[in-house]
């Protein structure tokens, strides 16, 4: 931690975050260092350092994690830091020539560290259980690390619940332990950041993690079970049935169709969908197909 003292800053995060759990991923403070920078606050766990990079008098600075950070190592992760402190809105306007006085951009999207560390999320969930004619829901924490949808893991989650459980009839979500006592399913989530992670979690509300090794691995055991293809009813229209995608082969039958998991399926978006006559290819249970 920097010995150096500086002005306390609020973060300002948007929806769309893209630090990747780095910095002010996870902080809602930082205490800003640099060169004309008020020196009045230590910094501290809840307000880290990070430093002021000044770019002239045509662009607003910036601010990155490190003091002595390269040129282009950073880029920036969609948040912003501010302070109503007249003595930060003066030093802005001050190395701005007077353009700017607003909220500075943080630059802490480290691409290089990404690359080498599984991309970790973190979530507030919420499940619902049913006993008989008793029901009642409750709450939970979760991180995910790797390329899973949040839909997919809150599937993972639920189906652990019970050491041995199975689909429900009633639901494709639904999840029974074994002699059917008991039924749970998942109701909600909603993405947070690492601090409000780690207080929900001190707070005892249970913690749940899910890792993309375990969820592949689990999709994989059950097969078909929750395996999705891709469906065109033109294109089985048009060549007797053969309505099915195959990565390799194209359009054909359902038995050399290409299977995704629930979170393959979700990281695929509308306009990347294979080409069908009539634009209407989607995704089907395989089972169902």
């Amino acid at each position: 931690m920097s010995t150096k003292k500086g002005l306390i800053l609020s973060v300002y995060r948007s929806g769309g975050c893209a630090t990747n759990g780095q910095t002010s991923g996870n902080i809602n403070g930082i205490t800003l260092i640099g060169n004309g920078v008020p020196e009045i606050f230590e910094p501290s766990d809840r307000a880290p350092a990070m430093f002021l990079v000044n770019r002239g008098k045509d662009r607003p600075p910036i601010i990155v994690p490190e003091e002595d950070a390269r040129p282009m190592q950073y880029m920036a992760g969609g948040n912003f830091a501010w302070s109503c402190d007249s003595r930060f809105r003066e030093l802005v306007r001050t190395l701005t020539g007077g353009s700017h006085d607003g909220p500075i951009q943080i630059f802490d999207r480290d691409e290089a560290k990404m690359a080498a560390e599984p991309f970790i999320r973190f979530f507030n969930g919420l499940m619902q259980y049913r006993s008989g004619e008793v029901e009642w829901s409750a709450p939970f924490a979760f991180m995910l690390s790797g390329n899973i949808e949040e839909g997919a893991a809150m599937d993972f989650i639920a189906a652990h619940e019970f050491g041995n459980a199975a689909r429900d009839e009633l639901g494709a979500h639904r999840w029974v332990s074994e002699g059917g006592r008991v039924a749970v399913w998942p109701l909600e989530c909603s993405p947070i950041n690492r601090r409000d992670f780690e207080t929900l979690v001190a707070n005892r509300v249970a913690r749940r993690d899910v890792a993309q090794e375990a969820y592949l691995a689990w999709a994989a055991a059950r097969g078909d079970a929750d395996a999705l293809v891709i469906y065109s009813p033109n294109e089985a229209a048009l060549s007797d049935g053969g309505g099915y995608w195959s990565n390799e082969d194209g359009w054909g039958g359902l038995e050399s169709a290409t299977r995704y998991n629930r979170s393959e399926a979700a990281m695929i978006r509308p306009h990347r969908m294979p080409v069908s006559s009539g634009g209407d290819s989607r995704f089907v249970p395989a089972v169902a197909a």
